[in-house]
């Protein structure tokens, strides 16, 4: 509970919950509650979720008052398990994740890595803006703007430069 003021409230304080044999979490899937779960008790959780689960962990986090970081390893072990080579390439004929979708949870999770390539890929080999995608109802989960900025603006002053 050390890890959540909500839960320490709610599960050791006065709330309702606190005196509830079982405490529905509402708005959660169980899979991705359940990652949050095994993280707290440093368990390791399952790799194999898909990205849109990435907005969620986010989601779940910032409701529950949970430090992000805490899935930092666990969003750069789920990232190296990702064909994301295979995503860049081939994402528009065979329907996979659009690389827009590692935008934000890269730079939410700190992933400087993946992040890059992301960017890159946007800048380099995307006909479109700079942007990223959220593929869930998380409509307020997105990157600043002075992030996609700044990354436009590189791009710009290393057209320029060359």
């Amino acid at each position: 509970m050390e890890a959540s003021e909500v839960f320490k409230f709610m599960l050791g304080g006065e709330w309702k919950e606190a005196h509830q044999a079982i405490v529905t979490l509402k708005d959660w899937t169980i899979a991705y509650m359940n990652i949050w779960l095994q993280v707290l008790h440093n368990v390791t959780p399952n790799f194999d979720v898909p990205i849109e689960a990435m907005w969620h962990m986010v989601k779940i986090a910032d409701y529950h008052r949970i430090d992000l970081l805490r899935l930092k390893d666990w969003f750069a072990t789920w990232y190296e398990r990702r064909p994301i080579d295979d995503w860049y390439a081939q994402y528009q004929t065979l329907g996979l994740p659009n690389p827009k979708w590692l935008l934000y949870p890269c730079w939410a999770f700190d992933h400087p890595k993946g992040f890059m390539r992301a960017t890159e890929f946007c800048a380099y080999r995307y006909t479109h803006h700079v942007g990223e995608y959220n593929p869930t109802r998380f409509y307020d989960l997105h990157l600043p703007p002075r992030i996609i900025l700044k990354a436009y603006l590189s791009l710009v002053s290393e057209l320029t430069i060359s």
